[in-house]
Formats: C-alpha cells, sequence, structure tokens
C-alpha cells in the first residue's frame, strides 16, 4: 500500500489552494460580484496562477469611482461621549475617499448633544484590507428651552412678561477638526467593516479634546457597481416605451455567464 507523507511544503501551498476556494474569506475571487473586477479576472488562470491568485485576493482597484453609504456608531472617554453617524462616501481613486454625512454627539467638552453635517477625506491603500489615515471636522447645533419667567422679557409674544412657566428657546453650536486613523474590510466586493480612531480638537480648548472610537458598515450603490437588477430585467414602462414595431426583433440584456468554477464568461444576447 502506497503512502503519501505530508511535509512542511504542503502547508506552504495550502494559503494558495483555499485562495481557489469562492467560499473562503480570502478567496481569490472575492469581489466577483462586482462586474469590474470579474471583467478584469474573469479569464482562465495560465502559468502565473500564484502570483495571480494572490494579486486577485487582495485588490481592491474596482472601487476607482464609485460612491455609497454608511452607517455606524463610537464612543470615547475623557470627557464621556457617545455618537452615531451616517453618510455618503466616494472614491475619487482607489486611493482616495471623501465622505459627507450627519453626526449626532452626546457628552462631548460641553456636556450637552449636538447634531450636524461632518466632512472627511482618507488616503487608503487599494486593497481589500485597507489601512487608511485622514482629516475631518464635524458642525454641530441644539436647542434648548429654559425658564424665562425672570428675565423682563416676552418671550412668547402673549403681550405678557415674566409668566409662570415661561421659557424661551436657546441655541448652541459645537464644532472640531480631527485627525484619524482606520482600517477597512472588504467582505465581497460591495460591502466593507471599518474601525477606525479619531482625535477631535475642538474649539473650547485643549481641556475638551478627546478620542473618539468607532465601528460602522459600508455598502456601495448597486447603480455605482454595476451590480443593478434593471440591467437583467427592465421594469414595464421602460419595456413598453421602447417596445419594437411589429416584425421589428426585442433585443434584452441577460446575465452575464458563469461557468461552474464562478467565472464570469461574458453575456449572452436573446432576441
Amino acid at each position: 500500500m502506497r503512502r503519501y507523507r505530508i511535509t512542511p511544503v504542503w502547508f506552504l501551498w495550502l494559503p494558495l489552494f483555499l485562495c481557489g476556494c469562492q467560499s473562503w474569506p480570502l478567496s481569490s475571487k472575492w469581489a466577483m460580484d462586482d462586474l469590474d473586477y470579474a471583467e478584469k479576472y474573469s479569464q482562465p488562470y495560465g502559468d502565473d496562477k500564484p502570483l495571480r491568485m494572490l494579486k486577485q485576493s487582495v485588490d481592491a482597484r474596482h472601487l476607482a469611482g464609485k460612491g455609497g453609504r454608511w452607517i455606524g456608531g463610537a464612543g470615547g472617554h475623557s470627557p464621556n461621549t457617545g455618537g452615531a453617524e451616517f453618510g455618503y462616501f466616494f472614491y475619487p481613486s482607489a486611493w482616495t475617499e471623501v465622505g459627507l454625512g450627519l453626526t449626532g454627539l452626546i457628552g462631548t467638552g460641553a456636556k450637552d448633544w449636538f447634531v450636524g453635517p461632518q466632512a472627511s477625506l482618507r488616503i487608503q491603500s487599494p486593497t481589500r484590507i485597507a489601512p487608511f489615515a485622514g482629516v475631518g471636522a464635524f458642525a454641530g447645533f441644539n436647542r434648548h428651552g429654559v425658564s424665562a419667567d425672570n428675565d423682563g422679557l416676552d418671550n412668547d409674544d402673549d403681550g405678557s412678561i415674566d409668566e409662570l412657566w415661561e421659557k424661551r428657546s436657546d441655541y448652541n453650536a459645537f464644532a472640531g477638526v480631527y485627525p484619524e486613523v482606520g482600517v477597512h474590510l472588504w467582505t465581497n466586493g460591495a460591502r466593507r467593516i471599518t474601525a477606525n480612531a479619531r482625535y477631535y480638537i475642538t474649539e473650547d480648548g485643549r481641556d475638551t479634546d478627546f478620542w473618539f472610537f468607532g465601528i460602522s458598515f459600508g455598502w456601495v450603490n448597486e447603480d455605482s457597481n454595476g451590480v443593478d437588477d434593471r440591467m437583467w430585467m427592465p421594469d414595464t414602462e421602460e419595456l413598453e416605451s421602447t417596445a419594437p414595431q411589429h416584425g421589428e426583433p426585442l433585443k434584452l440584456t441577460t446575465p452575464p455567464i458563469v461557468d461552474e468554477q464562478g467565472w464570469v464568461k461574458g453575456r449572452q444576447t436573446s432576441t
């Protein structure tokens, strides 16, 4: 009976074999749900298979020119602060990301809550696991009803001054800028998990500056990454408005042709 020995060399080859399994988390086919990535890497392997599999497993340059949304939460201390945010991100290039969102903070050095816009710019590697560094700014506002029954003013415009339980509205603002570091992990061609750390430098002085640690989830818009059901099944109104005249062939775009190994081979047009 013939026996096979398992030597240390097999363990060196194991990651490459696993990279070819589409269900494995580090698969070299991790972003085949993105049409740009699939078009680039849909050809059969050649003599450079190991190097190409390694390249595919980390390459995220297909994100250039695409955008999406994110939602997340964060917290900090000294002073204690919590918050949540959501917004829109866009990749002008594979190396850069800009973000614009709405953020809510509670706590901060002002010991209050604030809601307002934030903007950020990040520089990152064009890879599946993408460390980044960036800068951003936040401007928040709030409104409070405070007691005004002894200020000598008619705050509610009813003709009476300093009524019992009379109140007035006070508006406050909070602003800060921050440097930031973090990392993205893309779970597929259109979904990511982000962990980041910011240091808010506030307008109230260095005693109210604080660290802010967060996690968020993002996804690329369907019309941005090319995965759009309307490409495969136009709606009724579109079909009616573009219906061919009698005797003309009806042409519909069909889904990509995918072989048994998950490679995109192209598209076919039915008439």
